[in-house]
């Protein structure tokens, strides 16, 4: 259940920063430049936005992993949870190794609230006609809380068929 939101997502966003930059888009891509040891570095979503490669790895998560301690902190601050996904992206796949690409962490909480990465790279690829960029702007933000939406719904399901009859 949570792969397939993961992967709706994914391909959401590949569609959408090809419609958006006219440039075609890699799935689930093997970047070497940050390959650590045996470990392959598979980022989810591989462009160019003007000539520059854009790697997109995207991730859900939550309050609720974690300690007693952790989740404390992430229920105080809004955004918490998904800073923390960003500084772990970061850190697993670090700019200086692949000075070529730009990564994006597009992290999204459980509940629908985007990293600042996610809330920038929309801005970033959206069209800058006026008269057209709000509406592209809402339009995606719809449809990523589509997405969440239904995989949080699809969750709570299979929690509920997996209870037996009493």
């Amino acid at each position: 259940v949570w792969v397939r939101g993961h992967n709706a997502l994914r391909d959401y966003l590949s569609r959408w920063m090809e419609d958006q930059t006219g440039e075609p888009t890699d799935t689930e891509q093997y970047v070497p430049a940050w390959q650590r040891g045996d470990e392959m570095a598979r980022l989810d979503v591989v462009g160019s936005v003007e000539g520059r490669g854009v790697c997109v790895d995207v991730a859900f998560t939550n309050a609720d992993r974690g300690s007693e301690a952790d989740r404390r902190t992430r229920a105080q601050k809004e955004g918490h949870a998904a800073e923390e996904v960003v500084a772990d992206k970061r850190r697993r796949y670090p700019a200086g190794a692949n000075p070529d690409a730009q990564l994006v962490p597009f992290v999204v909480e459980a509940y629908g609230r985007p990293s600042e990465e996610a809330v920038q790279f929309v801005r970033a690829l959206a069209p800058t006609d006026l008269r057209r960029r709000a509406g592209v702007i809402a339009e995606t933000w719809r449809d990523i809380s589509v997405i969440t939406q239904n995989r949080l719904a699809e969750g709570f399901l299979s929690a509920e068929k997996a209870r037996l009859p009493k």
